[in-house]
């Protein structure tokens, strides 16, 4: 795992299946915060459909936060139809406790089949 001020990138492996995290904007910058992303990000998952090897999607997402934690916003953006949707209904059921509510965030999901 690669941290500096800026981006924090971490990979996944299993069932062959590659997520590169980047997050961008420390605009959430609370001890603890990179690691509570870390570990929501790595709930995000791939549809079923597009586990295929070769298959290599970049996705940002975008999202804003309430006071209790709960994203209220968010939007993927990618050309993929099914992957958009998929990853703005699995955003919606995570949780950042403890993050400054109101502000926009942005994390780069790199998904990567090999």
């Amino acid at each position: 795992m690669k941290t500096n001020k800026n981006t924090i990138t971490k990979t996944l492996i299993g069932l062959g299946l590659i997520v590169m995290i980047a997050m961008p904007l420390a605009l959430n910058a609370k001890e603890g915060n990179e690691e509570l992303k870390k570990e929501n990000i790595s709930k995000i998952n791939l549809p079923a459909s597009l586990k295929k090897t070769g298959y290599n999607e970049k996705v940002k997402v975008y999202y804003v936060i309430d006071k209790n934690g709960k994203v209220t916003n968010v939007a993927a953006s990618t050309e993929n139809k099914e992957l958009k949707s998929s990853v703005e209904n699995q955003f919606k059921k995570l949780s950042f406790p403890g993050m400054t509510p109101n502000i926009g965030n942005i994390i780069i999901i790199n998904f990567k089949v090999y």
